[in-house]
């Protein structure tokens, strides 16, 4: 018999914990366990699906289901999303320091002279400016990728 029944516990006094010994069988060059209903009722695998193993040393193998990776476009799309993100975010910064150097308030973490104004907002149009060209290279590979 390659299934012996669930162990009942203090814990689990019904043995419905979804924990089973099972005994190893071979099957050509392959050995072979059957997933037992408790243990499938507590996870999402099916008939079909793809799963991974992972060795777990010394006693243990971790069984997962393969998740459907996301597509390269979708991807691209989260990429260029958070790229937007970035960049209005340095605007929205731009923005709030030249309110406060304009109202004689002391710039959070920046010189607030005139010439310490003069390179904050460089640097900072700088780093806008390098999100921008990732930007567009996103948007390019993306373009590419659709065959447009």
């Amino acid at each position: 018999m390659a299934k012996q029944s669930t162990a009942a516990s203090a814990d689990d006094p019904e043995g419905t914990s979804g924990r089973d010994i099972v005994k190893v069988r071979k099957v050509g060059d392959s050995l072979v366990v059957t997933l037992t209903q408790p243990v499938l009722s507590a996870v999402e695998i099916r008939e079909g699906d793809r799963l991974m193993l992972e060795p777990s040393p010394p006693y243990r193998i971790i069984l997962s289901r393969e998740q459907k990776p996301t597509t390269s476009t979708k991807r691209l799309e989260l990429q260029i999303e958070v790229l937007e993100k970035k960049h209005a975010s340095l605007e929205s910064e731009i923005t709030y320091v030249m309110a406060q150097y304009n109202h004689d308030m002391p710039v959070d973490h920046y010189v607030s002279d005139s010439t310490g104004m003069e390179v904050t907002m460089q640097q900072l149009e700088y780093k806008r400016d390098q999100v921008d060209a990732e930007l567009a290279e996103k948007r390019l590979e993306l373009f590419d990728l659709q065959g447009n």
